[in-house]
């Protein structure tokens, strides 16, 4: 992608003197803050042993239940909650609701006696690993008699739901109470919400008690479609063009974009379909791609981005509801990726009506990936009549050749490892001890910080893979693509270690923010900490194509390799366990 030549290199030299002129200045700061008096010297004390779930043959059935609970706050209209998702100063205050936000759980097992591992989905920007292992501890009790195995948090990554993580509702008047309190030895205030955190652990439970309690036996159905990588999909067109390609091999690519150098994507959308032997019952749907829910919290000319929202999985559920489905949607490797605003056919830049449009479509694409062209022309649901032309287009392809769903063995395999990484970005200290975010840090020796988190592996009927990543992955990391490549980086060097489909063995999906939300986590070889906006500022600064903006909230240069690391042994615990 980059030229590298001189004007580039150059470029890149200063970029990387003005990380660290920003470093040394951030590292001052931090030096001179104190710890609270409550900051952890060790780690957690509810740090468990890998937890892994080899199902050495097939149970008798696929048992899944479902539920959701709506985490509007009942106190919306009369008191002040913030946006959390874009910067702004003032924090951004919600001024009203355009549509509900939710927790949705699934309770899935492979066998009536075997143990349940459940899938929780929360409508925020993300909730971090202190808040999972809460609802963990809570729910504690009702696991060991109900036997629920392993219990799993995601964030939807929604940046128009109410701040979850506290960055993004600091006041002038809580800063600086704050460096007073780190000044005179007293624990700073938190500044995220606690009454609504309180509100989605609460929500969060009863959603995963009655997602156990509606269990019941089933069959369980993958379908696919797209490339894992838009890189590798480009390279395929010089072979199939890509007005030639099936909807399998094209995937949803009119629908999603990268915005970070090198515009690595994965145009893949992950379908599993649960369907009850009991006729009466809902079928449930899980939905997986990688993609920003955030036009709605976007503060562009005529949109303020203060109404609250889930953003475009709201109005997909609504269009799968319709069709008698349940609906849960996992986010994947959404480092820099957005969905495209104009894909459900709304032109004007209303982004409201541009999210209901998109989510519409997606939904619709969703249902009608397995069925016929005829079919879902005839259905008045799914015609795409009045669609946007990235559905018509993908309905198009349905007709070159439809979509294969297959049915997977009831065979649930799991890992789940605790890993600690560390932090080395200044930034993510002097946040951790002013307070202004929902997590741990540890400092487990004099100057190293370090947060706990996890990472995890799903298996489902021996063919369906899912990685669990903590944060916004970068998609090179999973392909092997993208800023991995000496091509692609700021530094002109490879990355230097596994991307995480060679780690597993194969082709995988990411859940991505699962756990945790750490941040980014970006190559170690395309890492620079320095963000000049966007455009022709960075160009003059630096060099064209000048982007780096998440590695201010990433906790560290390293955070990628040592991701890696944490994941290649727990992949090596999982395969010892599984030859004995």
């Amino acid at each position: 992608m980059y030229t590298f030549d001189e004007k580039f290199k150059k470029g890149a030299a200063r970029a990387f003197r003005a990380q660290q002129g920003l470093t040394a200045f951030l590292s001052g700061l931090n030096r001179i803050l104190p710890e609270p008096p409550r900051f952890k010297t060790e780690k957690p004390k509810d740090k468990r042993e890998d937890t892994i779930r080899i199902a050495g043959t097939a149970g008798d059935s696929w048992y899944l239940g479902f539920s959701e609970r709506s985490i509007t706050p009942p106190d919306i209209d009369t008191k002040n909650y913030y946006i959390g998702g874009n910067l702004s100063a003032p924090p951004r205050r919600v001024r009203g609701v355009l549509d509900d936000i939710k927790v949705r759980a699934i309770a899935i097992s492979d066998g009536e006696e075997r143990a349940a591992e459940v899938f929780c989905a929360v409508d925020c920007i993300g909730l971090t690993n202190t808040v999972v292992r809460r609802i963990r501890s809570e729910l504690d009790s009702f696991c060991r008699t109900n036997n629920v195995g392993y219990i799993n948090i995601f964030s939807t990554h929604a940046h128009s739901s109410i701040d979850t993580m506290g960055i993004w509702s600091v006041t002038g008047k809580k800063f600086f109470e704050n460096i007073s309190r780190l000044i005179t030895h007293s624990q700073p205030l938190p500044s995220v919400d606690g009454a609504f955190i309180d509100l989605i652990v609460e929500k969060t439970k009863k959603a995963v008690s009655e997602a156990v309690r509606n269990m019941e036996p089933g069959r369980l159905f993958a379908a696919q479609i797209g490339e894992n990588s838009v890189e590798k999909l480009e390279k395929y067109s010089a072979k199939k063009p890509y007005g030639d390609m099936t909807l399998s091999e094209y995937g949803i690519k009119d629908f999603i974009f990268a915005k970070r150098p090198p515009r690595e994507y994965s145009p893949r959308l992950n379908r599993l379909r649960f369907v009850p032997d009991n006729g009466a019952s809902l079928p449930t749907v899980l939905v997986n791609f990688g993609a920003h829910p955030y036009a709605n919290g976007l503060r562009i000319k005529n949109n303020r981005g203060d109404m609250l929202s889930a953003d475009f999985p709201f109005y997909m559920e609504r269009e799968i509801n319709s069709a008698g489905e349940n609906f849960i949607f996992i986010n994947g490797a959404v480092n820099g990726i957005y969905p495209n605003r104009g894909a459900g056919g709304v032109k004007e830049e209303n982004f409201t009506r541009q999210t209901e449009a998109l989510g519409r479509d997606l939904g619709k694409l969703v249902i009608a990936m397995t069925k016929e062209r005829e079919e879902i022309e005839q259905n008045s649901l799914l015609s795409p009549k009045n669609s946007g032309e990235a559905y018509k287009s993908a309905v198009e392809r349905i007709g070159k050749c439809a979509v294969k769903e297959r049915e997977l063995e009831p065979k649930l395999i799991s890992i789940h490892k605790e890993t600690a990484l560390r932090v080395d970005n200044p930034l993510e200290k002097i946040i951790g001890k002013l307070g202004f975010a929902c997590f741990d840090m540890t400092r487990p020796a004099k100057g190293i910080y370090e947060l706990e988190t996890e990472t995890g592996y799903l298996e489902l009927g021996g063919e369906f893979k899912a990685l669990l990543v903590p944060g916004e992955i970068t998609p090179g990391l999973v392909s092997d693509t993208g800023d991995m490549l000496a091509e692609n980086s700021i530094t002109n060097r490879a990355s230097g270690f596994k991307s995480l489909c060679d780690i597993v063995g194969g082709d995988t999906a990411v859940f991505g923010l699962a756990n945790d939300a750490l941040g980014y986590i970006i190559p170690d070889n395309d890492y620079c900490m320095f963000f000049a906006g966007y455009g022709k500022l960075a160009e003059k600064l630096f060099f064209k194509d000048y982007a780096h903006y998440q590695e201010m909230f990433s906790i560290g240069a390293h955070t990628a390799s040592a991701f890696a690391a944490g994941v290649e042994d727990m992949m090596k615990s999982f395969k010892a366990r599984l030859n004995k």
